[in-house]
């Protein structure tokens, strides 16, 4: 009976108004019958999830994460079976298996919470809304982690996510962001649940029209405009905050992490969010080979990493200097400069030497690369989860270096 229920609340994950009249809100919210009690359900089944997932030290393609995966793919993106199936790369039936496990797992986190609430709930005075949406919103806002945020893949997630809803209510998502978005600083589910309040919110009280996400990049920040286009007069943002909590929550979700929102109303609805950017860390690409760089730089994409490429040792061992990237790739068949006099180069010098290198070559010589100060070696061809793993390596072994978090 509870797995049943709990499986009919991931389906209406992101429906508010189901989940506050939901029997799992009775059962894991300590105070179900308060108006926030649909966004405090959703926030403990995201929670759940996340708690399944496996450590980083985890190599992705380890089977230990698939349980996860088919449950946060299926159901907080929001894809089909058969779209999880081949993200994952397994059959159909597979994937049942996997789903079955992570629901399963999911199930007994909820249950404990459940029994852990009897526990506390007796003798125990209900909370206040406001210090409950406080402490909600705090909860949330401390999951900023050390990871860059890429803005353009999020905003991608959260219209696919409520893609089926908008249809529903006759109104069109469309996407303009400028070209080379920088990443951001704030965490990624913060940054989702505060774009799925507004949207959710939009979507909620309006049919028909056309809702636009732009963005504008300025210094530091990057700005990310939401307007909705009703040709008709609505509330004023007064108004709106007062009637709803989600643009409160939105609102402080964004400023708890160093950004800020404003709400313009009008003929129509404009939401602007200032997120403090974050450049990309520079890797610095050292092949003869200019197809190769391509195909790093497009491996890399995405802003999750500014490349630039070195063609011979003078220019690499110039830019290196210059430039101190997060990281160096280097072939080691380079010309008129052997690749391994190169990397010792690299390892010598005051200004390079703490920078990680990651010796790609056709040769394999891993110890011969890693004897002479090397970070990591790859073996060509490398592909495109080899070289995100190695880099994300190298993060970790620099221990207060910020990475970038991957869509």
């Amino acid at each position: 009976m509870f797995a049943r229920l709990v499986k009919e609340a991931l389906v209406h994950l992101y429906d508010q108004a189901y989940l506050q009249c939901h029997p799992l809100a009775e059962l894991l919210v300590a105070d179900p019958a308060q108006e926030l009690g649909g966004m405090t359900l959703h926030r403990v089944l995201l929670e759940a999830i996340e708690a399944l997932r496996p450590s980083p030290r985890v190599p992705p393609s380890a089977p230990i994460w698939r349980p996860y995966l088919a449950l946060y793919l299926r159901y907080v993106e929001n894809m089909t079976t058969d779209q999880v199936a081949q993200e994952l790369a397994i059959s159909p039936r597979q994937l049942r298996r996997e789903q079955a496990k992570g629901l399963e797992a999911l199930t007994e986190l909820l249950w404990d919470r459940h029994r852990r609430l009897q526990e506390q709930s007796k003798g125990v005075e209900a909370e206040e809304p406001s210090s409950l949406l406080d402490e909600e919103v705090a909860r949330l806002s401390s999951a900023r982690s050390d990871h860059f945020t890429s803005v353009d893949a999020t905003v991608r997630s959260v219209l696919a996510t409520l893609r089926e809803l908008a249809t529903r209510r006759h109104v069109s998502l469309a996407i303009a962001l400028s070209p080379g978005v920088p990443p951001t600083s704030i965490d990624r589910v913060v940054l989702r649940q505060a774009l799925l309040n507004v949207l959710t919110y939009i979507l909620d009280r309006c049919t028909h029209g056309a809702i636009e996400l732009t963005s504008l990049v300025a210094d530091q920040w990057v700005e990310l405009s939401i307007q909705y286009k009703s040709g008709q007069e609505i509330a004023s943002p007064a108004a709106m905050v007062k009637e709803d909590d989600r643009f409160l929550v939105a609102s402080r979700l964004i400023g708890m992490q160093g950004g800020r929102m404003e709400l313009k109303a009008d003929d129509g609805l404009t939401v602007r969010l200032f997120l403090p950017a974050r450049h990309p860390p520079t890797v610095l690409v050292i092949d003869d080979n200019p197809d190769v760089i391509q195909l790093f730089q497009r491996y890399l994409g995405g802003g999750a990493y500014h490349v630039v490429g070195a063609t011979s040792s003078e220019e690499a061992l110039r830019l290196a200097r210059e430039l101190r990237p997060y990281a160096i790739t280097l072939d080691v068949m380079m010309p008129t400069q052997d690749g391994w006099e190169l990397l010792q180069n690299l390892k010598n010098h005051p200004v390079t030497k703490d920078i990680p290198v990651i010796v790609c070559s056709v040769l394999r010589e891993r110890e011969l690369a890693l004897s002479l100060g090397a970070a990591d070696f790859l073996a060509k061809p490398v592909t495109q989860q080899m070289l995100l793993m190695a880099l994300g390596r190298c993060g970790s072994k620099q221990g207060n270096v910020e990475r970038p978090d991957l869509p």
